[in-house]
């Protein structure tokens, strides 16, 4: 039996068309996987390069643009606000921060503590020790809030609170480059806290003395009343004596 052998020309052809229909159904598969917001993604992705190149005037409207498109990508709303942030324009970036904690899966702890850097930015010390708070509550291992949320506490007096949150931070990052200066301030805000203490035992011994003086003045003067009052009351008596003897007097005449 002959066994019949296609050419060679109709062994390329066959194979060209193999390739063709391998082609289709590759980009058919992207096209599949491949997220809605694809060209947003793409965006995203000229923005954020823009943003690592310090090009931040041009990569906003390109993260700006991304947001408008497809609103579901939160990374997009963390480099949107950190470009507002490095222009400045805070209030922007707080707004943007927002926008984004409503739209993220596990970057909650990440934009409270970028609202915290915009607020202790804007001089709302109290309201950024408030955010840090906030990441911390959500991710207790982060450890760049503890050591902001410190900075804004020896700012806001709390001493004590902050050499905690610096002692917290240098146990979650042992090896940071800061850790000198941060083992000084710690050492800085003990001698604070130790002064702080001796000043307050120094004014209430004071305030005692000066009570003890007072109380002493007081029972002086009050004696002083007292015994005015007896010699008054003795005087008026034996006047009162003397008025009943001239009356009896009188009416023996």
């Amino acid at each position: 039996m002959q066994v019949h052998l296609p050419s060679r020309l109709s062994l390329i052809k066959t194979l060209q068309r193999f390739l063709v229909c391998v082609k289709c159904s590759a980009f058919l598969l992207f096209s599949l996987a491949a997220p809605a917001g694809a060209e947003e993604l793409s965006l995203f992705a000229r923005g954020e390069e823009l943003f690592m190149q310090n090009k931040l005037q041009e990569a906003v409207p390109l993260l700006e643009g991304a947001i408008g498109e497809n609103p579901s990508v939160p990374q997009v709303y963390l480099y949107l606000g950190a470009a507002y942030q490095a222009l400045g324009l805070h209030e922007k970036a707080i707004e943007v921060f927002k926008q984004g904690i409503d739209r993220t899966d596990g970057y909650d702890a990440v934009f409270f503590f970028n609202m915290g850097n915009s607020y202790l930015a804007l001089g709302h010390q109290d309201t950024a020790e408030l955010m840090y708070t906030e990441a911390i509550s959500l991710k207790s291992t982060f450890p760049k809030p503890y050591l902001n949320r410190a900075n804004t506490r020896v700012r806001l007096g709390k001493y004590q609170d902050a050499i905690d949150d610096y002692t917290i931070y240098l146990r979650l990052d042992p090896t940071t480059p800061q850790r000198t200066n941060i083992e000084k301030m710690i050492a800085l805000l003990g001698e604070k806290l130790l002064e702080a203490q001796r000043r307050q035992e120094e004014e209430e011994r004071r305030r005692k003395e000066e009570e003890a003086r007072r109380k002493q003045l007081l029972d002086s003067v009050l004696k002083s009343l007292e015994e005015a009052a007896e010699e008054t009351q003795d005087v008026e008596a034996g006047t009162e004596g003397a008025q009943e003897f001239s009356e009896e007097l009188e009416l023996a005449d």
